[in-house]
């Protein structure tokens, strides 16, 4: 039963870690208030927001 926890923690290790990787080069960018993606470096601007908050959000100010 003790080695089925560790291999739950374990497998949880190794998401946090691959997460970790794939989160590396991306940047936040605040979208709205309340709102903060990752992206990144080239996408990381005002333009972007902008489109993001009216294609995704279906917000338009």
């Amino acid at each position: 039963m003790i080695q089925s926890l560790n291999q739950a923690v374990y497998d949880v290790s190794n998401a946090k870690a691959a997460q970790k990787v794939k989160e590396r080069h991306l940047y936040p960018l605040r979208v709205t208030n309340t709102t903060i993606i990752l992206v990144p470096r080239k996408k990381c601007n005002k333009k972007y927001a902008e489109e993001y908050r009216k294609t995704k959000m279906g917000l338009n100010y």
